[in-house]
């Protein structure tokens, strides 16, 4: 064992040295020694993190270790891996009707309803199955939730159009994972309180990429690592081993990822695909242009976050509060630009945006935005 709190697997497949890791991985650890010594104690994990945080990842990773803490071996290899996570299944919640998601993961009967021909086991009947995700719970139905409460609290479940009587019980290990912030859906009578406090006291949260700022330049080397697994390097125009300039992992660790890991996979990816040649940080900002992270996660969330980079030492400190205003300021002038360079926007659009202002004079302003994106 590495630590009290950790261990070889969670420390190769888990790297991290942001005190929020550490707090995950700990947390992490407890919950999977829990399960594996004093079964059927926690009937169900929450996971909660932003949108491309890794929370799918996070649950797998979960499986994963439950299965090596049981037959521990130094490196477990990708085919174990992967058989240990053969038994969970994820179900999205999100946007599914309650009929398709209560027959999804509940079963039903012959003739249940149209469609129904023939008798069905469900996600939570099936023997197989000893692990199951439900991701985006806070989507779901208050209907719906009031049957997983059901299951999460004792197991027991029903399929749909059976008998009442007709009582089931699964064996499967309960994950959830939402974006959202429940405590705000129960305050808004969207998400059930009995639920809520069914999940929450065991949860791990996935802290988002502007909170990890030092792990950012070993995430960038493993993501690359990931996606050249295996690829014929030479034939694509590869070099032996990828690398970003230094400049490109300065932006990265400065810039704020508002769509997490997911965004910075995909942004890699392409990278990638360009033959390395590009430059990484006009990949990413082309895609999601920075100056548009304050409008995406708002304007107060943009200032705390351009503030807390000046007290990280990666921003210059700023001389009055109106020099950071006039940044923003630049900033979204920036945005406009690209968006009408972009052709996101034509000229006679924006007029019906700034009504003040003649398509001539748009086009003159527009012009002078454009030294902006220079600098």
């Amino acid at each position: 064992m590495a630590d009290a709190k950790t261990d070889e697997f969670l420390d190769t497949h888990f790297p991290g040295s942001s005190p929020a890791v550490q707090i995950l991985k700990a947390t992490l650890f407890d919950l999977n020694r829990w399960q594996r010594l004093a079964p059927g104690k926690v009937h169900c994990i929450l996971i909660t993190g932003e949108t491309g945080v890794g929370k799918y990842r996070l649950a797998k990773l979960l499986v994963q270790h439950t299965e090596w803490t049981r037959q521990p071996v130094d490196v477990p290899s990708p085919e174990a891996l992967a058989a240990a996570t053969a038994n969970l299944v994820r179900v999205l919640l999100t946007a599914v009707p309650d009929t398709l998601a209560e027959s999804e993961l509940f079963g039903h009967v012959k003739g249940a309803f149209t469609g129904a021909h023939r008798d069905k086991p469900g996600v939570f009947g099936s023997e197989n199955v000893q692990n199951v995700l439900l991701d985006e719970i806070g989507d779901a139905s208050l209907a719906l939730q009031g049957k997983l409460l059901e299951v999460i609290e004792d197991g027991t479940f029903r399929r749909v159009g059976d008998d009442p009587s007709a009582v089931q019980k699964t064996q499967a290990r309960i994950l959830v994972a939402t974006r959202e912030n429940l405590e705000e859906l129960v305050t808004e009578q969207k998400f059930r309180e009995d639920l809520y406090w069914r999940v929450m006291p065991f949860r791990l949260h996935l802290p988002p990429l502007r909170e990890r700022t030092e792990e950012i330049p070993e995430l960038l080397r493993r993501i690359i690592e990931e996606h050249v697994k295996g690829l014929p390097l030479q034939a694509l125009d590869l070099p032996e081993k990828p690398a970003l300039s230094n400049g490109d992992i300065e932006f990265a660790r400065s810039y704020a990822w508002p769509g997490n890991l997911r965004q910075m996979s995909d942004a890699l990816l392409s990278w990638l695909i360009g033959g390395c040649q590009g430059s990484f940080q006009d990949i990413v900002t082309l895609t999601i242009p920075a100056p548009s992270q304050g409008i995406s996660r708002g304007i107060a969330a943009e200032l705390r976050s351009r503030l807390r980079a000046v007290l990280g030492g990666k921003r210059q400190g700023y001389q009055t509060v109106g020099e950071l205003w006039q940044e923003l300021v630049r900033d979204a002038k920036v945005c406009l630009y690209r968006s009408y360079k972009q052709k996101e926007f034509t000229a006679e659009e924006l007029q019906q945006l700034f009504t003040q202002q003649t398509i001539r004079n748009i086009r003159s302003e527009l012009s002078g935005y454009r030294s902006l994106t220079e600098e």
